[in-house]
Formats: structure tokens, C-alpha cells, sequence
């Protein structure tokens, strides 16, 4: 793939691909249980509006001549449900598949990670996207995700019906201050983005909360 964007491995991150095998799969899981079974078709719906957020999950991982490096992959993430053994491996050097994973069971789901990729914190926010993002999750979940106690309430109780305005969640009581979060988010996920593909690495695009 001659076009494909590619980007430099952080430091920390440049000793996992050299240590993985299959005893140390270096992949770590975060599960997340739901009162309600897990469907599949939202859950993927939501897993591609994820991406959006999060374009470098979309890479897999490359050896060079030197070092490693990623490498912006064309292949779509499929949710399955669990068939493999947990945190199984995912990086395998002849492959260049993704280096994440999105299963369930029942009403379980599972995001796996190579450690290269992201850590426990990139991918919590990962999955609280997909959360986000996803129509079969319980409405409570806007509480976890930062959303507004008030419109949280006003949401659950009209049924999505009838907020003032709309973007990383439905405002019902401050639009003025919704429009204003959203403004900030879109203009920082535009410049992440934006650094992103110029090739900085992720531990420069890292911020500590």
C-alpha cells in the first residue's frame, strides 16, 4: 500500500512488538457487563462511529529495515462474539492485522489492545466512546461518560425526544454551554487528528488528566 499513512512508535512502546510471543501476548482486555444482551449490529454501528474519534486504532504494525513503525490499514474491524481464549494474540508480524479487538457474550463486551497501540487509559476512552456511540447501551451511561446529570434525566424521560440542540450527546437544559463543549471537543479531536496523520507519535499526543 504505497499511499498508506504511517507513523513512529513512542518510546514506551517500541519494546513490545521484540517481547511479544505467545506465552506474553502483551494484550490487555477491559470488559464492560450490560443488564441487556449484547446485539450485534448496533455494537458494530458503534464500533465504525468510534473510529472516527480515534483514526489511529485503524493502523497496524510494521518492521522495517531498522525499526517499526505503523502503518494506516484498509481492514474493517469485525465485532464477533468471543470465541478465543482472553487477550489472545494480536499482533502477529506476517499478518499486519489490526491491533484490537471487539467481541462479546451475552450481555459481556470486550475490547482487547496491543500494548503498543494504547494503553489502559487511551483505551478506557475508547471504550466509553463506543458506549457513547452505541443505541443498545442503557441511558445511565451518559452519567459515566461526563454528560450532564440534568440531560441525562431529560433524555431518559422524553426519549430523545425534544433536546435544543445535539452533538456528542442530546442537551436539554444549557445549550449555550453544550454548544460550547462541543465546539471544543470537535476542534480538539480536528487537531489531534490533524497531528495525528503528520506523524507525531503518541506519547506526544498524550495528555495526562
Amino acid at each position: 500500500m504505497s499511499d498508506a499513512k504511517w507513523s513512529r512508535l513512542e518510546n514506551a512502546a517500541k519494546i513490545f512488538p521484540s517481547t511479544t510471543s505467545r506465552e506474553d501476548t502483551k494484550v490487555f482486555r477491559f470488559t464492560c457487563e450490560l443488564t441487556e444482551m449484547v446485539q450485534e449490529a448496533p455494537l458494530q454501528a458503534a464500533l465504525e462511529e468510534t473510529l472516527e474519534f480515534f483514526p489511529f486504532y485503524r493502523y497496524s504494525l510494521r518492521r522495517g529495515l531498522f525499526w517499526y513503525f505503523y502503518e494506516e490499514s484498509r481492514e474493517k474491524p469485525v465485532v464477533r462474539e468471543e470465541h478465543l481464549p482472553p487477550c489472545s494474540k494480536l499482533y502477529h508480524p506476517d499478518r499486519h492485522g489490526l491491533l484490537f479487538s471487539v467481541t462479546y457474550y451475552r450481555c459481556r463486551i470486550n475490547l482487547e489492545a496491543y500494548h503498543s497501540l494504547t494503553d489502559g487509559t487511551g483505551a478506557l476512552a475508547f471504550l466509553r466512546q463506543r458506549l457513547a456511540e452505541s443505541p443498545c447501551f442503557p441511558h445511565e451511561i451518559g452519567v459515566f461518560l461526563g454528560y450532564p446529570l440534568s440531560d441525562v434525566i431529560a433524555f431518559m424521560r422524553d426519549g430523545g425526544r425534544g433536546c435544543r440542540c445535539s452533538g456528542c450527546w442530546k442537551a436539554y437544559t444549557n445549550e449555550c454551554e453544550a454548544m460550547r463543549v462541543f465546539q471544543r471537543y470537535k476542534a480538539c479531536r480536528a487537531a489531534y487528528q490533524t497531528l495525528f496523520r503528520a506523524g507525531w507519535p503518541l506519547e506526544r499526543l498524550t495528555v495526562r488528566a
